[in-house]
């Protein structure tokens, strides 16, 4: 465990000083947090569907979403290479530059996102939305509803997908072509380094690279995921401090009302 910890604090003290980290990590977060947002986009839609409704396309459509979770990365950025157009709609390609990496991840991040949502919906207090229906909400004023109760669960789900793009190395490596400066993230860069040096660079002196870049990916992580889970935990850490300071404010005070009933 001290090992750890030292090699964390060493990862913290290269975000700051290394100035080669800094376009690793800037593609990195740019790969995971587009293609989160792009799949949340899309993905949130089906998510609310499948989730609120008891039909049996439903349940196979859950099925499906939850099966796509498995999905291995590597044998998805190969079928995607023959399937790729040369242009994307908005310029520029997609194999090899990060047009292709974004969309790869996105692929991989939409079940996430429908499968946990979905999950998240159908967790809800039985019949809130039925109960919500019969009121008059419909629409998209519904499925704000839904996520508005099921937050905790969409977040969980958005935590998920970032981890997962920060740390994939698979589809995005085959669709970028790992390309220095250009396409390379902290994760591929690992398997740069490992490809570089070998495992022989463990019994050296000195952290080898590799490791370090893998304690970085792991910061980046701890960050990210303590964020979001400060976000995701808001909502119920400032309703229990209403009810603490609900509850307080009903006990009597050294001159309330209790006091004044006693003496009297």
């Amino acid at each position: 465990m001290q090992f750890l910890f030292e090699q964390i604090r060493e990862a913290f003290r290269l975000l700051r000083y290394d100035p080669q980290l800094h376009p690793l990590i800037g593609r990195t977060l740019h790969l995971a947090l587009e293609s989160t947002v792009i799949a949340l986009a899309i993905g949130l839609l089906p998510a609310y569907l499948i989730g609120s409704r008891h039909a049996r396309w439903a349940r196979w459509a859950h099925t499906l979403a939850n099966a796509g979770l498995g999905l291995p990365p590597v044998a998805v950025g190969v079928l995607l290479i023959p399937m790729l157009p040369g242009q994307t709609p908005w310029g520029g390609n997609w194999v090899g530059t990060m047009n292709g990496m974004i969309y790869a991840q996105t692929l991989l991040a939409l079940p996430i996102i429908v499968a946990l949502g979905a999950t998240a919906i159908r967790g809800l207090p039985e019949g809130l939305i039925d109960q919500a229906r019969a009121c008059g909400a419909s629409g998209w004023r519904l499925a704000a509803l839904a996520f508005r109760e099921a937050r905790i669960g969409v977040l969980t789900a958005v935590i998920y997908a970032l981890g997962a793009a920060i740390a994939e190395v698979g589809a995005v490596t085959v669709i970028g072509g790992n390309n220095l400066n250009v396409t390379t993230t902290l994760s591929s860069e690992i398997l740069n380094d490992i490809q570089g040096h070998g495992f022989t660079a463990f019994y050296g002196d000195g952290l080898p690279p590799s490791l370090e870049h893998a304690m970085v990916v792991l910061v980046l992580l701890l960050i990210l995921a303590s964020i979001l889970t400060t976000v995701q935990q808001w909502g119920k850490l400032r309703r229990r401090r209403q009810r603490r300071r609900q509850a307080h404010a009903a006990l009597p005070g050294p001159t309330g009302d209790g006091v004044v009933a006693a003496g009297s």
